[in-house]
């Protein structure tokens, strides 16, 4: 587990998205989403753009997702720095999200190999923390939320990066009001790539 003060620029691994499945990394609950975009920025030979943000709530009752994977480990647009900021407290029972060590290497996809990709699989491990940690993980990792068997929701700011010649999943160019692209600092700008030629 790293912790905010421990990550400098120098430190910061290269290419950024190849380090950073899971198992390894969690950042604590001073860190915010800005750290996450600084250290995709100082990727020298991926750089990389947002291509999607979304707010998620899982209420109550909700039963568990299938293991999935983001892309297939082959995929073109891979790599993939995916994240989780977590709103509310991520604990066992509420909908945590899980992980497979070592799965972003496997060559197959969760659909490939299990009967029942909603049931524990063995070895996994789930992403617990406080309202404020951020989960950064290979998007080629089996992931998945586990059912929340409580009557609370549990929210989650969710999205994830890819080099900036890949398929972009949002078009944040058409999406966002003059006005507020006017407000975004230059770091901004360039992860949601609003100034690039093509997207």
């Amino acid at each position: 587990m790293w912790r905010q003060g421990q990550i400098s620029k120098s430190q910061a691994p290269r290419p950024v998205c190849q380090i950073y499945s899971l198992t390894r990394l969690c950042l604590t609950t001073s860190i915010s989403i800005h750290l996450s975009l600084r250290l995709a920025a100082t990727s020298s030979e991926n750089h990389l753009n947002s291509v999607h943000f979304l707010a998620r709530t899982l209420r109550g009752g909700t039963p568990a997702q299938e293991l999935h994977a983001d892309l297939a480990r082959g995929s073109e647009d891979a790599p993939l720095l995916g994240f989780i900021l977590m709103i509310d407290s991520f604990l066992e029972g509420n909908g945590v999200t899980r992980f497979v060590p070592t799965s972003h290497n496997w060559t197959d996809l969760p659909c490939d190999r299990l009967s029942d990709a909603r049931a524990k699989y063995s070895g996994e491990v789930l992403g617990c923390g406080e309202r404020g940690t951020m989960i950064i993980f290979n998007g080629a990792i089996w992931h998945g939320h586990t059912a929340n068997v409580t009557p609370d929701s549990r929210r989650s700011i969710q999205g994830y990066f890819v080099r900036r010649s890949a398929r972009s999943g949002f078009d944040f160019r058409n999406r966002l009001l003059p006005a507020v692209r006017r407000r975004m600092s230059p770091l901004a700008r360039y992860l949601l790539a609003l100034d690039d030629e093509t997207q």
